[in-house]
């Protein structure tokens, strides 16, 4: 699946809070970047399916159906910092988080930037930033999703040609997600 336009080309921002709003233990300030990437690949998928629907001869108004699929995705489009409060302390976001950029790769990452919005406590100053957390879109995940989808449909023949038709359906889901680094 190709990359959206609004993964492509939303507005880069750039939001700068003190950096204990995103997990971090000292002082200082930390920059998010957001947005989309022009630079995105395509996502990848392999899927399997098999299905079999079932309608006994003996009692054609009873359908029974299952089907099982698979689907194994790669390079997911995903923005990789799902919980803000922990992107500086949680370990599963290490590998998008710059600790102490240099002021040249700060003005990198303004310069790159559409918008930059500054909510921390105090002004912008290069020597406060504690960290750059990255968190534009990426092809950061993968993902494999597994399921089964069982259904029995029953028609009834009621008096005077009218029909009863009685269905039940049962789905089961496995998704298993990994951010990659």
């Amino acid at each position: 699946k190709a990359p959206s336009f609004v993964q492509m080309y939303d507005p880069r921002t750039i939001y700068i809070y003190d950096a204990a709003l995103f997990g971090y233990a000292g002082t200082g300030v930390g920059m998010m970047t957001w947005g989309g990437n022009p630079d995105l690949k395509p996502e990848r998928s392999t899927s399997q399916t098999f299905g079999i629907d079932f309608s006994p001869q003996q009692l054609k108004s009873l359908k029974l159906s299952a089907t099982w699929f698979g689907i194994d995705y790669k390079d997911r489009v995903v923005q990789p910092i799902a919980n803000y409060l922990a992107g500086l302390s949680d370990p599963q976001y290490a590998a998008f988080v710059d600790w102490a950029p240099s002021a040249d790769d700060q003005a990198a990452v303004i310069a790159a930037a559409d918008a930059v919005y500054n909510y921390a406590s105090i002004a912008y100053d290069p020597a406060t930033v504690v960290a750059i957390l990255r968190n534009g879109y990426a092809n950061a995940t993968s993902q494999t999703v597994k399921g089964m989808d069982l259904s029995v449909l029953q028609s009834l023949n009621l008096t005077k040609g009218q029909v009863l038709a009685l269905f039940a359906m049962a789905s089961w889901l496995q998704v298993k997600q990994e951010t990659l680094a």
